[in-house]
């Protein structure tokens, strides 16, 4: 199957240089009744504390939404794509001038989620997928410890089914039995696989997303930016003719976004450490989204019913 900007959905879903500029997206503001920090100490606007600058070190929520027009079966549909990463972010040393940084984040995936599409089906992702990725490390840039700096990521490339050794330009797999096709969610067949609606059917698949993300320092615990992403997927099988369709994919950039925010409760970031044993882990990140969206600390957009017309 041929590349396409899209990520995997159900049926006719299943399916460098940054490609934009970083915005401040204005849903971003979080009500007064955010999660509540360490020390008990209240939060402000965004769900945590006024503190000195950006200190990186520590555990952290990047949180992405991916938002498109989908065209398939004759019909238009506005589909998001909400993706829960947990990051460990550590200072590697000071940049070129004055409180520049170069930064290094060891990124888990914790949860994908998609907005239901055509005749209202709704792809599911398996736990199993993000539990058996493997963490990556992707370095980054700080261009200032002020509120209004630039923050840039280099890319962060994900392998769903597929072989560590699968190249980020190299044609991906069409067969279940090339070789560098893996069982990775661990049940039984090539690839992986996902589930349709209530049981409607699965599709098996790999699948290679790649992500570029830039953005500014709003605090000293909290980054808002944007994205630009890019899938490349084939289909293995799939139980029903219907869900292996083709659909096409229109990317709507200003309706994507990225957040990283402190989540380990120090220089006043929101603490997710339910535990309380010094360290977040991605069960505890998503214990916690409702509690972030309820919020306002993680804005969470709906499909518009008119917005791809």
């Amino acid at each position: 199957m041929a590349r396409s900007q899209a990520h995997i959905v159900c049926a006719a879903l299943v399916g460098g240089t940054l490609a934009c500029e970083a915005e401040r997206p204005p849903q971003l503001v979080a009500d007064r009744d955010a999660a509540p920090v360490a020390d008990g100490q209240a939060p402000t606007a965004d769900g945590s504390l006024e503190t000195e600058g950006f200190r990186p070190d520590g555990q952290w929520l990047l949180y992405m939404q991916d938002r498109y027009c989908l065209y398939a079966a004759g019909q238009s549909t506005d589909f998001l794509v909400w993706v829960w990463y947990l990051v460990d972010l550590s200072p590697l040393g000071p940049g070129a001038t004055r409180d520049q940084l170069y930064l290094r984040q060891r990124m888990k995936m914790c949860a994908e989620e998609q907005s239901p599409v055509v005749g209202g089906l709704q792809t599911f992702v398996p736990a199993a997928i993000p539990a058996n990725l493997p963490e990556r490390t992707v370095d980054a840039f700080a261009l200032g410890r002020e509120p209004g700096d630039a923050w840039i990521s280099q890319e962060l490339v994900e392998l769903w089914g597929l072989s560590e050794e699968v190249g980020v330009d190299e044609p991906l797999p069409e067969s279940p039995d090339d070789p560098r096709v893996v069982d990775q969610d661990g049940d039984g067949e090539p690839g992986v696989t996902l589930t349709v609606g209530n049981n409607f059917c699965d599709v098996r698949i790999v699948q290679r997303t790649r992500y570029r993300l830039s953005g500014e320092l709003v605090s000293g615990h909290r980054i808002e930016g944007a994205l630009w992403s890019e899938v490349d997927k084939n289909i293995l099988s799939a139980t029903l003719p219907f869900c292996a369709a083709s659909s096409q994919l229109e990317p709507r950039p200003d309706g994507s976004r990225v957040v990283v925010q402190r989540v380990d409760g120090k220089n006043g970031g929101v603490n997710l450490d339910a535990d309380n044993n010094g360290a977040v882990d991605c069960a505890e990140i998503l214990a916690g989204r409702d509690r972030l969206v309820s919020s306002g600390v993680i804005s969470q957009d709906r499909p518009d019913p008119v917005r791809c017309r």
